[in-house]
């Protein structure tokens, strides 16, 4: 007896994805300025930037709720993710 498998439908995946995009888009402008300004600031790292920066916008920036699913998706998983690279980065 041979098993048939579905192919894979990303549509799930999609939808699920659709309510972190304006937050995920205001994250990527985020670290393109913490990019930037560590372009103008030699020594200062883009990570350490971005979070100061995050930190900034969180308390003085106004709360759009449409936003926290992404900042959310960001700051749980792609900091940790920025935080253990720059951790390698300084062990090396």
């Amino acid at each position: 007896m041979v098993a048939v498998m579905s192919p894979l439908r990303p549509e799930p995946v999609l939808r699920r994805m659709r309510p972190a995009v304006p937050g995920l888009l205001v994250g990527a402008a985020g670290a393109a300025v913490a990019l930037a300004a560590a372009g103008l600031f030699p020594g200062a790292s883009p990570l350490l930037i971005a979070i100061v920066l995050g930190v900034v916008v969180a308390n003085v920036g106004p709360h759009l709720a449409v936003l926290e699913p992404g900042l959310t998706l960001a700051s749980k998983h792609l900091l940790r993710i920025g935080v253990a690279l720059l951790g390698l980065q300084l062990a090396i």
